[in-house]
């Protein structure tokens, strides 16, 4: 099985992520209302004046919300998922409809182990990030459009469907193999060494705005050092598509859903990373010249 409505609609929005890189070109020509469909926080800047868009955004600390909902979300789905794989429970038949709704032709790409694991390791990346948002995170009062928070909300209430559109049945006469494979370990791995990287960047990030004692005592933006942050200037971004890619290596490659959600989450984490970059060379005299902007080493 597999969703063309989902592979569509992560493959549009990866050029519209694309097409709004190249529209930062023309950024200081470009309409107030423009400006703010597109963009968001430091990367926006001042505004010039008021635009209609001002009246769909949200704070950018809403991003706790979309974590909140992907760990409902993905711990509800690896629970019944789980279940139907190992006893052959019948699915909730809202959870039936709904994959049933989004998945278009026949077609099994994956295993009921790598399914099961990819739906445990998204609901552990949201839960993850959650306690990040309210424990570790200091957002400024920036804010952001209701699109892009809306983006979020997608990924994470559909991956679990996703994964599911490529998997195997859960009816008692299917053949369900839950031996463990090397891509999942291997994928489990990478996730889990991403994960932890992934977080010492938040956190270098929270610390940057804090004193010796914990205290928030400022919203500036400030040059990081340490860790990956001597290689690219934003290694949070960097980690996020390693964990992508890790879900992928778990589905074995060829799963086309996830491929279209990786890619996805590439163009958005370059996008973001570049634009996140180029910030800090021009408001930063003595940024360090050798860091890349995502990669290491290559851009």
């Amino acid at each position: 099985m597999a969703s063309s409505v989902l592979i569509v609609f992560w493959l549009i929005s990866s050029v519209a992520i694309v097409l709004a890189a190249v529209l930062t070109t023309f950024k200081a020509h470009l309409p107030q209302g423009f400006q703010d469909l597109l963009f968001y926080g430091k990367i926006r800047g001042k505004r010039s004046k008021w635009s209609v868009v001002q009246l769909i955004e949200v704070p950018k600390r809403w991003f706790t919300y979309f974590y909140v909902i992907g760990t409902l979300v993905n711990g509800t789905a690896f629970v019944l998922v789980v279940r139907a794989y190992l006893n052959h429970h019948t699915l909730p038949a809202f959870f039936g409809q709904a994959l049933e709704i989004i998945t278009s032709t026949k077609e099994v790409s994956t295993d009921a182990l790598a399914a099961s694991l990819l739906i445990g390791m998204m609901f552990v990346q949201n839960f993850r990030r959650f306690l990040e948002c309210i424990a570790v995170s200091v957002y400024s009062k920036s804010t952001m459009n209701l699109i892009h928070f809306m983006l979020g909300v997608v990924l994470y209430s559909t991956f679990s469907l996703a994964v599911l559109s490529e998997a195997p049945s859960f009816s008692a006469d299917a053949n369900i193999v839950l031996r463990p494979q090397l891509n999942h370990v291997c994928g489990v791995a990478l996730f889990a060494w991403a994960s932890f990287h992934h977080h010492q960047a938040h956190v270098a990030f929270a610390e940057l705005r804090k004193n010796k004692k914990g205290e928030v005592v400022n919203y500036e933006h400030a040059i990081p050092h340490g860790g990956w942050f001597e290689y690219v200037s934003c290694p949070h971004y960097f980690m996020e598509i390693l964990i992508y890619l890790a879900f992928v290596i778990v589905g074995g490659l060829y799963h086309k859903t996830l491929l279209s959600i990786f890619f996805f989450v590439f163009s958005n984490q370059l996008v973001a990373g570049y634009l996140t970059h180029s910030w800090y060379k021009q408001n930063f005299r003595a940024y360090p010249a050798k860091r890349k902007a995502v990669l290491p080493f290559i851009f």
